[in-house]
């Protein structure tokens, strides 16, 4: 079968956790005989496909979506959303029910997201499933910290937070957390807002942060920098769930993450949680050993592998 992955326009100029997504689901799809192609507006015709998958619901995508209805194409979105009462007000609602609503199918990461989808615009459970976000399978394999602490001269215990640097993430409170309890931070992300980086530079008096922009997902040194962490903390406004935390979870690492988004869906209650006072949640965080089997056992289920036999029952159900 062949599947056409697009998204919007400006998507990959600074990737995050949705860009990797593609990239996992391109690479296991094709290990189980698919044939995934990303979208060349150049060059490709979405006749051409037997399906399209779309990731967003960014302005502006439902003119392309209207299209590839119009041609009688199937048409799967991943809207990678989440929408509460509280932030409801940021989107232009009425755009993105146009969107969702021209859906063959549409493909969230936890069951909690299709019921905020679905309750928010009152679309059928019907046109909702389900697949996991997983964790590549080199994740679990052990790799010395060394690689990532003589790269970057490191010879300090620290926290980390992989992630692009913008307000969602909320790196500024863990930042202030971090300065009050004297511990050193390492933020592995490019700058999304450069504005919000700014902020972090100026209150960092006593240099307790350090950002690094250049480590590739697919690097080893990657994967060297979770087995260097002492502790990983992902506390942004939400998550759904935040891949970087099934990273570190393979790695065994113990975990501190927002509560807000999917997360108690997948980490249920193996994990600490941000409580409002971040501070005396990193404190009880850091009082946990540095490796937690427990939490790496939990990750196993969210293998790419077994994740992305779900979509493959969506793609197949499409073309019955």
């Amino acid at each position: 079968m062949k599947i056409l992955f697009a998204t919007y326009p400006m998507a990959h100029q600074i990737p995050g956790g949705g860009e990797i997504q593609i990239t996992y689901y391109k690479k296991y799809l094709e290990n189980i005989g698919y044939k995934i192609k990303l979208f060349n507006n150049w060059k490709d015709h979405v006749k051409n496909f037997d399906i399209v998958h779309f990731f967003s619901c960014v302005g502006g995508s439902q003119h392309f979506c209207n299209y590839v209805k119009s041609q009688k194409i199937p048409l799967v979105i991943s809207p990678n959303l989440w929408i509460t009462n509280k932030n409801k007000n940021q989107y232009n609602l009425n755009e993105i029910y146009n969107i969702l609503s021209l859906a063959d199918k549409i493909v969230c990461n936890s069951k909690i997201e299709i019921k905020q989808l679905k309750d928010t615009f009152n679309l059928s459970k019907n046109k909702f499933e389900f697949v996991y976000n997983g964790v590549d399978s080199s994740f679990f394999k052990k790799v010395t910290p060394n690689i990532f602490k003589k790269k970057y001269n490191i010879k300090y215990d620290f926290i980390l937070n992989v992630a692009n640097i913008e307000k969602r993430k909320n790196q500024l409170s863990l930042l202030k957390a971090c300065i009050n309890l004297n511990q050193k931070l390492i933020i592995i992300g490019k700058i999304r807002d450069k504005d919000y980086y700014n902020e972090l530079v100026a209150i960092d008096k006593k240099k307790i942060l350090r950002v690094i922009k250049d480590i590739s997902h697919s690097s080893k040194v990657l994967k060297s920098a979770y087995a260097a962490c002492s502790h990983f903390v992902l506390p942004s406004i939400l998550e759904t769930p935040g891949l970087s935390s099934i990273e570190a979870a393979a790695n065994g690492k113990n975990i501190l993450i927002t509560p807000e988004g999917s997360t108690k869906e997948y980490y249920l209650d193996i994990v600490n949680y941000c409580a409002l006072d971040l501070e005396k949640s990193l404190s009880e965080t850091l009082k946990l050993p540095k490796y937690c089997p427990k939490i790496r056992n939990l990750v196993k289920k969210y293998l790419w592998q077994r994740c992305i036999v779900r979509l493959d029952n969506v793609y197949k159900k499409l073309k019955i």
